[in-house]
Parts: C-alpha cells; structure tokens; sequence
C-alpha cells in the first residue's frame, strides 16, 4: 500500500489570475496545521517559475502540480461568474489523477482556514463518499430545486429538458440537501469505484453543468454533511468559531472593505506581506555577504 494513503493531502486549484489570494489561503492552512501536509494544485498558466515561489515561500508545504490547461469541458451553461476560467471544473478529474491517494481535502482557495486541517482526516463519513457542508439559502437548499433550475435552462429545447429531469431521476435515491463544494472530504477509492470522474464528465458534456452541480446531482443522498465551523459561509453567518472561513459569491476581502468578516483574510494577507520582506531582506543580506 502506498505511503500517499498515509499522508494529509489536499487539493485546490487556481489559474494565474488567483496567485496572490491563493498564496494567502495557503499560509493561513499552513500556520494552522500540526501536520505535514502534501497539496496537490491543480493549475493553469501557470509557469515553472512561479511554482518555484510558491514552494519557497509557503515552505515546508510540499507541492505536487497539475498543469491543466490541456482539459476542455465544453459549453459550461452556468458558470460562476466571479471564476475566471474552468479552473474548478479540474477536480472532477481528482480521482484518476491520484490513483494512489484513498481521503483527499479539496479546499477552495477564496478563504482563510483557521482550525487544524487535520482534524477532516480523522473523520468518519460512516461510508459516505463525499463530506460537505449543506447549503443554508433557501432557494438552494434542496437537491431538486437545483435541478429543477438546471432544467428550466433547457426552456428551447424541452425534449432535453425532460431527458435532464428523468436522468436525475435515476441517478438520484431520492430527496436529498444540496451543498456548497468549496470543501470536501473525498474517499477517493470510493469515487474510484462508483465511476465519478467518468460519470460526471459524461453528464458535463452533455448538460454544460458546472462542477458543484454535477458534484451534488453525482452525490446526492450519499452525502456526509461536514460541521457548521468546516465550511462557514463569511457572509451569510456569523463566523465565530469558524474553523475555515468562506468568502463564497461576488463579495471578497482583496475587492471590498467587508468589515468584521474581512478581517481574518486581511490578518493573514499582512502576514504573508510582512514574511515576505523577511526572506527578501534575508536574501539581500546575504547577497551583500557573499560580495
């Protein structure tokens, strides 16, 4: 059995237009971990150079990187439009690109983790597949209101519409509570063997579904629902006790003065600032040694 089934590993992914609150969100898991942790990114446009300051910078993270830029999904109908590419879409792929990791941590990088990253590795999904946090909107909080607004796209062609709805129907066990995918707990052996990479890529194809749809359509009833402080959302509750912290939607620290709930982001934003003039006058200082 691999050593990688052993390790804390995590997942996110981010294009070139995200590197600087990619490297605050890094920082924040990273001082907030008792554990060495192995972070497999998932890029695009992303040169060899700026990986190099990545592992530099938020050492001792150890990297592996994905340069995805090769991977196409398509017409994606409902995008979100503060992503900026189809960056997120890549962790459909997560399952077969890491054949030997059995749990993997997916984070989105729009935030701040505050608690021990650890402590998701040592959950028990009682066999579930996927851990996510359920959504707490009303007009999104129920599986088959996603669904059914995934249909109502179709409105010009309502053949397609109806093979959407009677799809779902199949795929689905029944009710079930939608989520938000900015973290998730996978149980990458059981992906593996349910056909989630293949199946929801066939679904994207064919529907132009987002990532988080597919993923909530793929989970359905097999969903494990995270605790409240897992995945809080910045702007839709208070966020005391907030073990990670979600800037989920249009509203973001590094954009707008958001009061209160922008100020764990900002710490770790100053943080990274202040770190980084330490290496470069560490560096400087050393320079002039050697002269």
């Amino acid at each position: 059995m691999s050593e990688e089934r052993f390790s804390l590993n995590i997942a996110v992914a981010f294009d070139y237009n995200f590197i600087s609150m990619a490297k605050v969100s890094l920082l924040s898991l990273k001082q907030n971990s008792t554990r060495q942790l192995k972070i497999h990114a998932l890029v695009r446009d992303m040169s060899s150079e700026i990986k190099s300051e990545f592992e530099a910078e938020l050492r001792p993270l150890e990297f592996s990187w994905y340069d995805m830029d090769k991977h196409e999904y398509g017409v994606i109908r409902n995008m979100l439009p503060h992503i900026s590419s189809n960056i997120t879409m890549d962790r459909l792929l997560l399952p077969e690109l890491l054949p030997k990791v059995q749990r993997l941590v997916y984070l989105d990088l729009d935030s701040v983790v505050l608690g021990d990253i650890s402590e998701l590795f040592t959950l028990d999904l009682h066999g579930k597949p996927i851990a996510a946090r359920p959504s707490i909107l009303d007009s999104d909080r129920f599986g088959w209101q996603i669904i059914l607004k995934i249909g109502r796209r179709f409105k010009q062609d309502w053949e397609l519409n109806d093979e959407f709805i009677r799809l779902a129907a199949r795929i689905a066990d029944g009710p079930f509570l939608a989520f938000n995918a900015g973290v998730l707990v996978m149980d990458l052996d059981k992906l593996r063997a349910d056909k989630f990479t293949p199946t929801t890529l066939a679904i994207v194809n064919r529907y132009g579904l987002n990532d988080q749809e597919v993923i909530n359509l793929w989970t359905n009833t097999r969903l494990f629902a995270l605790p409240v402080e897992w995945n809080c959302y910045a702007d839709q509750e208070p966020i005391k006790g907030a073990k990670f912290l979600h800037y989920a939607g249009a509203r973001k620290p590094w954009k707008e003065n958001l009061g209160a709930i922008g100020e764990p982001w900002l710490h770790y934003a100053d943080m990274r600032r202040v770190l980084s003039e330490s290496d470069m006058d560490c560096n400087s200082e050393g320079g002039n040694e050697s002269a």
